[in-house]
């Protein structure tokens, strides 16, 4: 906190009570704001104890089961007009927020083109697949995996990528293995299995073990192997 308080008055946020700003905007980690009116009176370790209060409310309501807090991390922005208080921490993927028809474009876009396209091909769709990668990367990885086994001919996709060279099977798996990582170390993925496994008509107990042992590319290969094609199960290619 001190170092906060000196950090803070070396960046002229302030120097004496008639120097606060009229408001601060405090943003969380989703991007969600509000406003804080300051009056000249108001004591400057008042105001910071209630910037740490509101953040430390915010960061403890989005914690899942089992994870500690850890320190808050805060970037301070001065204005003549305005002071802005952002969390540094990085924004977990929200399940709950599921996927948009864009996210399900790009989605198609990626895995159509892993699967039926040359080595050649993919080679010079390169940027494109890296962008449409990255406009997909704040989605959580159940809803990435809903998209494309909701979806019969995404479903073919994700068989057919399963079965080609590495160069681009690594290239599919490595990208949904990697969120599913980071989303576990957030305990972000078990409290959302049932519903994830009720939405594809699975047995949650048959995908749980995998994925408690953080199996990622098993996981994924199960969900290949057990869903099948609704109007024929044994027909996948495409």
């Amino acid at each position: 906190m001190k170092k906060l308080l000196v950090g803070l008055m070396l960046m002229g946020f302030i120097s004496s009570p008639m120097g606060y700003s009229e408001t601060i905007t405090l943003v969380n980690r989703s991007g969600d704001e509000s406003t804080i009116e300051i009056a000249p009176q108001d004591q400057f370790l008042d105001v910071m104890n209630y910037i740490q209060e509101y953040f430390s409310g915010e960061e403890s309501e989005a914690l899942q089961v089992g994870e500690s807090m850890g320190a808050l991390q805060l970037d301070f922005s001065v204005s003549d007009s305005d002071v802005v208080v952002r969390s540094k921490k990085k924004p977990w993927r929200s399940y709950k927020a599921g996927y948009s028809k864009k996210d399900k474009e790009d989605i198609a876009f990626i895995v159509n083109t892993l699967a039926r396209e040359s080595l050649i091909s993919i080679g010079s769709s390169t940027t494109s697949l890296n962008k449409a990668g990255d406009r997909i990367n704040n989605l959580h990885p159940f809803n990435f995996l809903l998209c494309i086994f909701c979806d019969e001919e995404l479903k073919c996709g994700a068989h057919a990528i399963r079965d080609r060279s590495g160069l681009v099977s690594d290239r599919f798996f490595g990208g949904i293995t990697t969120t599913l990582q980071e989303e576990h170390q957030h305990h972000n993925l078990s409290p959302f299995l049932a519903d994830f496994a009720k939405k594809l008509n699975l047995d949650v107990n048959l995908i749980s073990p995998v994925l408690n042992n953080c199996q990622w590319k098993s996981f994924v290969e199960l969900l290949i192997d057990t869903i099948p094609r609704k109007n024929d199960p044994s027909r996948y290619n495409m």
